[in-house]
Order: C-alpha cells, then structure tokens, then sequence
C-alpha cells in the first residue's frame, strides 16, 4: 500500500467559532473536503461516530467507512478510515490563529500507478479545503 503522510495548515480568516462550526459539521462535508462526495453517518456514541464515505472519483473502489472522533473542547475532529482505498487517521484541528490538517494515511494498491500525481492531489486537496473552512 501507498503510505502518504503530510501537513498543512491556513491562518484563519474568520472567527474561530466560525472555523470550528464548518469543520465539526459532518453532514457539509463534501462542501469543504471536495475529495468526499457523500458522508453518511450511520451510528454515535458519545463523541464518536461512524460514517459511509463516498468518494469523489468514480469507480468501484470510491466507497468506505470511516470513524470519526470529535473534541470540541481542543477543536478537533479525527477521520479514521478503516475500510475502503483509504485507510488511515487525518485530524483537523482549529487552533487561535490557524487551522491544520494532518494525514497519515495509507493508499489501496491501485493507486500505485498514480502515486505522485496521488500524494499531490491529496495535499492540494487538504489546502483548499482548510482555506474554505477558513476564509
């Protein structure tokens, strides 16, 4: 498997209640992390939940499910994927003056063709979506 580790981060430019509503908002995730097509949440308990994710390439292998932690008291949520072409943890956090994401994540192997032009989708894709959750 394709292993892809990275982090970003944006200054916010909105307040930080604001950022923190955008990126706690499960159900608007496809509006932010344009890479999700549709999460679905399926089960929570207490501050973890559990979420079908579908991707946004097509194709067979653009589905999976995910658990998802919130903290609201750090400002944190963490995705990890477990089934699916992506597997591993990613934390978006909102901090006093920024908000970051982390990306641990390991890749299914048919991606192994694509794995630069992959990695760098994948950051790009991490950027954008952290200037719209904090622009």
């Amino acid at each position: 498997m394709l292993r892809v580790r990275f982090t970003v981060a944006r200054p916010l430019a909105v307040p930080r209640d604001v950022a923190w509503s955008r990126l706690a908002d499960l159900g608007n995730m496809p509006m932010y992390w344009r890479g999700h097509r549709r999460v679905d949440v399926i089960g929570v308990e207490g501050d973890l939940a559990v979420a079908r994710v579908t991707f946004a390439f097509p194709g067979p292998h653009n589905r999976g499910l995910a658990r998802i932690r919130m903290d609201e008291q750090r400002r944190e949520v963490v995705l990890e994927y477990v089934e699916g072409p992506l597997r591993g943890v990613v934390r978006n956090g909102v901090g006093d003056v920024e908000v970051a994401s982390t990306w641990d994540v390991r890749l299914s192997p048919c991606f192994l063709p694509l794995a630069p032009w992959v990695r760098r989708h994948l950051y790009v894709g991490a950027l954008r979506a952290l200037e719209r959750i904090s622009g």
